[in-house]
């Protein structure tokens, strides 16, 4: 199992069963959400249990649902209907995590002051091959 929560610890929540390694993640959409490249893990949304979540907030943008912290502002999840899995971020789940960071994604919507120098591979987005 894996726990994580928010910042002030208002919005907890248990993944019962495979969490997926990080993909850091430069769309212009995280970039304005998280102030900065987001790191995600994923998992499937029926093993996602919300443990305390009457602080939880969402709002939609770009045919996504992106849910929040009403109280301290942590981003914590996001998740397309047409997907089977929700997005979790990295950084509200409880350390240790024993994840692994699997790559970047979406390269091509950086910030211009980002150093992708990095050996991990670099996607232009999330499903397509690596770029150099």
């Amino acid at each position: 199992m894996t726990h994580g929560q928010c910042l002030c610890g208002a919005v907890r929540f248990t993944i019962d069963g495979p969490v997926r390694d990080i993909f850091v993640c430069h769309c212009s959409i995280c970039r304005r959400l998280h102030g900065g490249a987001a790191t995600y893990s994923a998992c499937e949304m029926d093993e996602l249990h919300m443990d305390s979540a009457d602080e939880l907030r969402h709002f939609e943008v770009a045919e996504a649902t992106y849910s929040f912290c009403g109280t301290c502002g942590a981003r914590l999840f996001w998740r397309r209907p047409s997907l089977s899995y929700v997005a979790v971020s990295a950084a509200c789940l409880d350390q240790p995590t024993g994840l692994h960071t699997l790559g970047h994604i979406f390269v091509g919507s950086a910030g211009d002051y980002e150093d992708l120098s990095t050996a991990l591979p670099k996607h232009v987005e999330y499903s397509d091959s690596p770029v150099a």
